[in-house]
């Protein structure tokens, strides 16, 4: 808006500075008037060091030069403002999510201490289930923007020991390399011995970066994806056997 000023402004004094021969040498181009504009009226570097010569001009292009150092400075303190409120408006945005951060973490490790049956500082898939049955459970995670449904139904994911599908898949594949030495042809691949999926324990501070993470207004993360990719991996392996 302030270049769009600055060239219509100089269009202005070029062509009626000309009339003036003590003015004219001060805008003898468009871009040498938009440079005298912002220097001196947007700037207002020596303002009163030119105003008495313009005046002394034409008192139409005092008005018209004053109009314009009017109407930049309103365009900048605009700026400034609108720039002012976004940070004003960002910084408390910022505050308002530790503080609700904060509050969720005090009222939900007094929960998970007393639900924590061993006192070794995890969560385990039983006393998870016994914790979600807990109406300040449903409460605290509402007040934070968790919906209690979707976090009941990620348990499974959320305590899968991924260390027993890995070893699972490096007996497979221990399985099929001997097969190959061997030089027997199979007629179908051999799977290694399978071992039951197993669960493992959140510890507490896994249990709240993963509430923190399913709060509705946060977007996807590749997390997020990660997790989607084992969930529907998990229902497909359900439906196969």
């Amino acid at each position: 808006l302030i270049g769009l000023l600055l060239y219509v402004f100089g269009i202005i004094f070029k062509v009626q500075a000309e009339r003036f021969p003590g003015i004219a040498g001060s805008f003898p181009t468009v871009l040498d008037s938009m440079w005298f504009l912002l220097v001196h009226g947007t700037f207002v570097d020596a303002i009163g060091d030119v105003l008495p010569n313009i005046r002394a001009a034409d008192p139409l292009l005092l008005f018209l030069f004053m109009l314009f150092v009017f109407f930049s400075h309103l365009t900048l303190l605009n700026m400034l403002v609108g720039i002012l409120c976004e940070v004003v408006t960002e910084v408390t945005k910022q505050e308002k999510e530790q503080s609700a951060i904060a509050s969720f973490k005090e009222n939900l490790l007094p929960m998970l201490e007393v639900h924590d049956v061993n006192d070794n500082g995890q969560i385990r898939k039983e006393e998870f289930e016994l914790l979600m049955r807990n109406p300040d459970m449903y409460t605290i995670l509402s007040n934070l923007g968790v919906n209690p449904e979707d976090f009941i139904a990620m348990q499974d994911i959320l305590f899968e020991d991924k260390s027993v599908d890995v070893s699972a898949q490096e007996a497979s594949e221990e399985g099929e390399l001997g097969e190959e030495m061997e030089g027997t042809t199979a007629t179908k691949t051999i799977m290694g011995p399978q071992a039951p999926k197993g669960f493992r324990e959140l510890t507490f501070a896994e249990f709240m970066d993963t509430a923190l993470r399913l709060r509705g207004g946060n977007q996807a993360s590749v997390q997020d994806i990660a997790d989607l990719r084992e969930y529907m991996k998990m229902k497909v392996d359900v439906l196969l056997s």
